[in-house]
């Protein structure tokens, strides 16, 4: 049984860490919720396996397909057990067949649908596990499969428009740096030997750009290929580092968030999809009669974000000690006062989950929107950044021509 290494707090919020053993991620985070931890970053020891194997669980869209085929089985009453083996044996992906195969397993030596998604590998969140627990326990089953396929599918469709809003300035950064690049190499050096036959002093600008082609030229030569290997592979053990305890896990978890709060159009966009990501998680753990605290922190986890994360952590422990509900979520200094109020409201109306629910879907219209306007807004800025970039370097080069008479009335 592999050994994970694990940092979060207890109730009391006391920062925690140790190593444990377990099936999976899944399983671990179960074992310490029930000892009062609530854990922040869970890694696998020789975790440097998944850089060179990535991609083992299931994406949002198979679990999109799998929640409907599993809800679909539930309605009709059929057995999980064969049911879940004919699947696996229509499932294209060798992933997912491996996935199926061992929810199989489980399900026929008469362990419940929660325990075969957990032992199965299949890298879902303790959110989601809990949410199937409940569904068994309560007899509900095919309508929590319902909402975790609705859920899933929206998160898919936020993560897509959050993509595809990066996609096209990305792009365009990248063609320009290409163009740049060919420009420095191949262009510029035969400007630079005309205009060094004329034997007089160039203009500033069409001098900077040279110095820009010499450096980018030296760059990429021949000569600094091993300095190129050098630092491709230091980059390599850096990565395998951060992979391989949770403590750099944690480091870098923070400097990828830092950097997706603070990027110019994204960070408003990333900041409401994590608010609604949450929202919609603990509304539906609530509905499920599922425990305030342990439903604060769950949902802090499947938000995807450590700030999050973290600030539920300490909600929990605020809620665990008598507090409201509204009163910890305010406490968190990550949502606005109009969520807060909505909040506050429906708690003392009894209507909490089904509130929050609502609210993810008001957040999700947003992200919609945001990302709507973040590609109408985004990819002409960058044009325009682009475009003066190379305006001004072609005209940099064209100055001297401009000076022809001067250069050449020594001739």
């Amino acid at each position: 049984m592999p050994t994970f290494e694990f940092e979060g707090c207890d109730r009391n919020g006391r920062t925690i860490s140790g190593f444990l053993d377990g099936l999976n991620a899944a399983q671990v985070e179960e074992q310490l919720l029930e000892q009062g931890i609530r854990a922040a970053a869970i890694v696998e020891q020789g975790a440097w396996v998944r850089f060179v194997r990535p991609g083992q669980s299931l994406k949002a869209e198979e679990v999109v397909l799998l929640s409907d085929q599993l809800e679909t089985i539930a309605r009709s009453g059929m057995p999980l057990a064969p049911a879940v083996a004919l699947l696996a044996a229509d499932a294209g992906s060798r992933r997912v067949r491996r996935i199926l195969g061992e929810m199989q397993k489980v399900l026929e030596s008469g362990g419940s649908l929660a325990e075969a998604v957990s032992r199965s590998g299949a890298g879902l969140p303790s959110a989601v596990l809990s949410l199937i627990r409940a569904g068994e326990q309560t007899g509900n089953l095919a309508a929590v499969l319902a909402q975790l396929s609705k859920h899933y599918t929206r998160l898919s469709e936020a993560r897509n428009a959050i993509r595809q809003a990066a996609a096209y300035p990305v792009f365009l950064v990248v063609a320009a740096c290409l163009l740049l690049g060919a420009m420095s190499v191949v262009v510029v050096p035969e400007f630079a030997g005309v205009y060094g036959t004329f034997g007089r002093s160039l203009p500033l600008p069409t001098r900077l750009v040279f110095d820009l082609s010499s450096v980018i030229g030296a760059l990429f030569s021949q000569d600094m290929l091993g300095a190129w290997v050098a630092l491709l592979l230091m980059l390599l053990g850096i990565r395998l580092y951060f992979g391989m305890s949770a403590r750099g896990r944690v480091v870098n978890l923070r400097l990828q968030e830092w950097l997706r709060y603070r990027c110019p159009f994204f960070g408003p966009l990333y900041e409401v999809a994590v608010a609604e990501r949450f929202a919609r998680v603990l509304g539906l753990l609530i509905t499920n009669q599922a425990q305030a605290p342990e439903g604060i922190a769950l949902a802090g986890v499947a938000s995807g974000s450590l700030r999050m994360a973290r600030a539920a952590q300490n909600a929990a422990v605020m809620v665990n000690n008598g507090s409201r509900l509204s009163e910890a979520l305010a406490a968190m200094r990550v949502f606005r006062a109009s969520f807060l109020w909505v909040v506050s409201t429906a708690e003392s109306q009894g209507e909490l989950g089904h509130s929050l629910l609502r609210l993810a879907d008001t957040y999700e219209r947003e992200v919609e929107r945001r990302a709507a306007a973040v590609v109408s807004l985004a990819a002409p800025a960058v044009i325009v950044v682009v475009g003066l970039f190379f305006g001004g370097l072609v005209i940099a080069l064209l100055m001297p021509v401009l000076r022809l008479s001067s250069l050449v009335g020594g001739f």
